[in-house]
């Protein structure tokens, strides 16, 4: 393991942005009154993002005492399904952070959440605050750690913002020295992309992956792609990290690097362009402008390999603290033939153009720079089920994942005087596992349209099923103070949901991840010492509806 000097480590920290620049790291606060330590970092690649913030552990418990990191005031509040209590904060030093996953706030915005929710008669809501009106101060009390919405343990969702720019920054400037680290980065696997009908990679021209200890020579010809997978890791914990910094060699050249710094969210889509199961890429599609990441050869990172010689290449993966690690890997230059592709001109597809393309009872549009490059169609009509209304489409096989960056209209045509009731019609993909998810829809004049954020295999499909929904753990509701019923929607999800207490509107909420719509006993909106009718409704995006009744004493 080598480790970089503390000049060295000083202007990598500090080239980040102007912000890291100008505040001290003892400036700024900690968010908890306990020891530091994260479950996720930042920049972390994740399914269509880059991971925004620092995720810190709270000790395995919710309703941890979130503090101020610095003076400035609360600008707004929001209650999602998703996200839980999200507090948008702005600071007087040029910073603004965002916490997610939040079970609660403190007086005296907890009381207008509250009022607000009842007022409109709906758990989430999103509350823009006049600058200054909530002011608050370095060390206040104004929140409540938690575990709602997209989260897999209790923690606290930290984004750090330049207020100015709106850029999403790392925080590890600020906390670096309250966590400890000694560990380098460490790699799993390299991804070989051939260029479509340009290359060759061990006799493929497929895209592959190979353990990094398989992977010591390679031989290729032609125009090539290398990835790495790689995760970080700090001491006492046994979490796995995103890579802040990744150089990448070729016969001691800096041809690509990437430096996870800061980034606009405008800009976290594009990981689908330079990312591929984990993997970074060394090389950038034309449509992908991403500042993270850079390559130093006229092909934007893609290799020519075209003469007979080894190529050798080299990895130098560093995180926040200077810890650094190196792999090595060559790959030989062999002449050979390229197996050449051809592709029908009305399946090929341009990433700087509008693509239209309709066949056999599909149309599909997909706008402008929606694509990071030029690609191409894998259309065919496959054999349906009894489950579809309509002829099953494959616009991309199954191994080739095609994202888009823009949403991209899909029609498909159904025949109407099969189904009873088109409201019932939705269109759904296929996954990996070979099972259906809805991606929306709405029927109009013989087509079922919807919007989708890449290609793959579609139908339509009806569904008549209501949400299923049951009381869970009734005999347990008064000890946990908590209401619960698992609900859950297979086929088009769940839409809205309505609770009433004794006939009145009750602030039910849903629980994503254990799929649960629950309410917490409020003593102060609920007579205490008396029998209690519940009666909950939920409703699925294709309006069938499910409605239970329990009675409880409280």
């Amino acid at each position: 393991m080598l480790k970089i000097s503390t000049l060295f480590l000083f202007l990598y920290i500090t080239v980040g942005g102007v912000v890291a620049q100008s505040i001290n790291r003892e400036e700024l606060g900690v968010p908890f009154d306990f020891p530091l330590y994260l479950s996720g970092n930042f920049g972390e690649l994740r399914s269509n993002h880059f991971h925004a913030g620092l995720d810190f552990k709270t000790q395995h418990q919710s309703g941890k005492r979130m503090l101020a990191i610095a003076d400035g005031y609360i600008s707004r509040v929001q209650v999602t399904h998703g996200s839980g209590y999200v507090l948008h904060t702005v600071y007087d030093n040029g910073l603004s952070t965002t916490n997610l996953h939040l079970m609660g706030l403190v007086a005296p915005l907890a009381a207008l959440v509250d009022s607000i929710q009842y007022a409109n008669e709906s758990w989430q809501m999103d509350l823009t605050l006049e600058p200054n009106k909530y002011r608050i101060r370095k060390g206040e009390h104004i929140a409540w750690s938690g575990n709602m919405g997209y989260s897999f343990g209790p923690h606290l969702h930290f984004e750090l913002i330049d207020t100015a720019t709106g850029d999403l920054l790392d925080a590890m400037p600020y906390y670096q020295h309250r966590l400890k680290d000694t560990r380098a980065p460490r790699a799993e696997s390299y991804l070989f992309e051939p260029y479509f009908n340009k290359g060759i990679i061990n006799g493929s021209t497929e895209l592959t992956i190979e353990p990094v200890l398989a992977a010591n020579t390679v031989s290729a010809w032609g125009v090539v792609g290398i990835g790495i997978k790689a995760f970080d890791f700090m001491d006492e914990v046994n979490n796995r990290y995103g890579v802040r910094k990744m150089e990448f060699y070729v016969d001691d050249q800096l041809s690509f690097e990437s430096d996870i710094a800061r980034y606009h969210p405008s800009e976290s889509r594009y990981i689908n362009s330079w990312t591929y199961k984990n993997h970074m890429k060394t090389y950038i599609a034309p449509a992908n402008p991403l500042k993270m990441i850079k390559a130093f050869n006229q092909d934007r990172g893609w290799l020519r390999i075209d003469e007979e010689r080894l190529y050798n290449l080299r990895f130098v993966l560093t995180d926040f603290h200077g810890n650094s690690s190196t792999y090595r890997l060559s790959i030989r230059g062999i002449k050979q033939e390229i197996p050449l592709t051809p592709i029908d001109e009305a399946y090929q597809l341009s990433w700087d153009k509008t693509n239209y393309f309709s066949k056999l009872g599909l149309d599909l549009i997909i706008p402008s720079k929606a694509l990071y490059e030029d690609n191409y169609l894998d259309f065919e009509v496959l054999s349906a089920d009894s489950t579809c209304n309509s002829f099953v489409y494959q616009l991309a096989k199954a191994e080739r994942y095609i994202p888009l960056h823009k949403p991209s209209e899909l029609r498909i045509r159904v025949n109407p005087s099969l189904v009873a009731d088109t409201t019932k019609l939705y269109i759904a993909m296929l996954n990996g596992k070979g099972e259906w998810n809805s991606v929306g829809g709405k029927y109009n004049a013989g087509f079922v349209h919807t919007k989708i954020r890449e290609l793959g295999t579609f139908a339509v499909l009806t569904d008549f099923l209501p949400p299923k929904l049951k009381a869970v753990n009734k005999n347990n509701w008064i000890k946990s103070g908590e209401i619960s019923f698992s609900s859950e929607d297979k086929q088009t999800g769940i839409q809205s949901y309505r609770g009433t207490i004794d006939g009145e509107y009750a602030l039910f909420y849903l629980d994503i991840m254990p799929k649960r719509i629950k309410y917490k006993l409020d003593k102060s909106r609920l007579v205490r010492g008396k029998q209690h009718k519940v009666q909950l409704e939920v409703v699925d995006n294709a309006k069938n509806r499910t409605f239970i009744e329990e009675e409880f004493y409280w």
